[in-house]
């Protein structure tokens, strides 16, 4: 009987144990979410000359795994241009950490770290100079267009159209157009396009044949992606030409094109 109960109180004994370990063990790695403001030192990534030269801007996500050390051991970006994601990647392996700790125990992390390239401040918005040529040249000059230091003789030669009709200024505006085309390169042409279109639209919002004689050269953009272009510019050109295949325009139609033509940066 004696034996029956010490083998007893041995298995309780052991049971309680093994539950008391159960409940103690520390996971070698956890997840840390965004990690940004857990570095301790988090290098500024280089801007890729490839990238500076289109301009190429926006927030790259790069998953790491930090050590028990605090050293980034991985890095692989997830999202982003693909033109600034190599440097990304690289600033990311130069990031350090305190090391983690999980009941007092170091552990193994993985997370995300957010970079944010801020194109050239400098750069010509030309999907937005293009708004308004786009108006100027359906319903004449109604406001001063500034262009860039390389457009002026452009510049002349839409304030010499101050004392003409709208009819006579929407020729010339016309001919100013295609001149700054000539000097832009295939990104730059393209949003000047893109933005043409769209003031095209706006200036004759309440006329259904315009807004999808207007909406068919959308087709057009979405075709042509020039170097340059980031996804989110195509992907407005390519949900603006399927309006296109319409016969005509509900006041819903409408309502959404003008959505998309007045979300995103410009």
């Amino acid at each position: 009987m004696k034996h029956k109960i010490a083998f007893l109180m041995f298995l309780v004994l052991a049971f309680g144990l093994s539950t008391v370990s159960a409940q103690t063990a520390v996971p070698s790695k956890i997840s840390g979410g965004v990690l940004n403001g857990k570095a301790t030192s988090l290098p500024k990534p280089a801007y890729p000359a490839a990238a500076r030269a289109v301009n190429a801007s926006g927030a790259v996500n790069v998953q790491v795994t930090i050590d028990e050390q605090g050293n980034v051991v991985s890095a692989t970006a997830v999202s982003g241009h693909p033109l600034l994601r190599q440097a990304a990647e690289q600033a990311a392996v130069e990031a350090k950490f305190n090391p983690m700790l999980l009941s007092g125990q170091p552990v193994s992390v993985t997370g995300v770290l957010v970079y944010n390239f801020v194109g050239e401040t400098n750069s010509t918005d030309w999907t937005n100079k293009g708004v308004f040529l786009g108006i100027a040249e359906s319903k004449g000059l109604e406001r001063r267009i500034n262009l860039p230091p390389e457009f002026t003789s452009e510049v002349e030669k839409l304030n010499s159209l101050a004392g003409l009709s709208a009819e006579e200024q929407k020729i010339q505006v016309s001919s100013i157009i295609s001149s700054i085309k000539s000097k832009l390169n295939a990104a730059d042409s393209w949003r000047l396009e893109f933005g043409l279109l769209k003031g095209k639209i706006f200036a004759d919002v309440n006329n259904p044949t315009e807004i999808l004689s207007n909406l068919a050269k959308f087709r057009d953009l979405a075709a042509s992606k020039a170097e340059g272009i980031q996804e989110f510019e195509f992907n407005r050109a390519a949900d603006l030409a399927k309006f296109a295949d319409k016969t005509d325009l509900t006041a819903a139609d409408k309502q959404a094109v003008l959505d998309i033509l007045i979300s995103g940066k410009n």
